[in-house]
């Protein structure tokens, strides 16, 4: 048995004496899926984050964060893991082997809500993700696509990074070049 945390934290900032009060809330992945004495697929869901399985590789990833004025939905971020397994061993017992994984975010999902002044009822959300790409031998990154602001077309980015190894001397995340341009990476 194994204590897995709390999938969602609540954290609530501020005086509780006529002042609004801002509040955080993170959902975390537990790697719950598979785990002993549950049936069927664990998922979780977030706020506005799409639904994802549970595994056990994932456990302690932050899923989604959203920050609240109030009641209000001010501002937020959603994180899609990127995870490759590095090692395994096998102990002899049908029942377990125990996995090595590097776990990074893979693409993160930010917002903020925009209230304009003439329409002060209406509340739309400024979408912007960010997409990294990793080599699977040491994790590290290798593209990092930004969109920008998702309704706008032209302010897109993209970073490719080159490194330097030399993994018989150590020598594996020294970068030797990067280099950043104003277009996507499918370009």
């Amino acid at each position: 048995n194994q204590w897995r945390g709390y999938e969602r934290v609540t954290t609530t900032i501020g005086d509780t004496e006529g002042q609004p009060q801002s509040r955080n809330l993170s959902i975390y992945l537990r790697g719950m899926n598979g785990d002993t004495g549950k049936t069927g697929t664990v998922t979780v869901t977030g706020v506005h984050a799409k639904e994802i399985t549970d595994e056990d590789p994932l456990a302690g990833f932050l899923r989604e964060q959203i920050t609240y004025d109030g009641t209000q939905e001010v501002s937020g971020s959603w994180f899609e893991p990127w995870s490759h397994q590095s090692a395994s061993f096998d102990y002899g017992s049908a029942d377990y082997v125990a996995g090595a994984h590097y776990l990074r975010t893979g693409a993160e999902h930010h917002w903020t809500a925009i209230t304009p002044q003439k329409t002060p009822t209406t509340t739309t959300l400024r979408w912007r993700t960010t997409s990294t790409t990793y080599d699977e031998t040491y994790g590290m990154p290798t593209t990092i696509e930004d969109t920008g602001d998702e309704k706008v077309s032209g302010d897109e980015t993209c970073e490719t990074t080159w490194y330097a190894r030399n993994p018989q001397r150590g020598l594996t995340s020294l970068v030797s070049r990067t280099q950043k341009l104003a277009t996507t990476c499918a370009k």
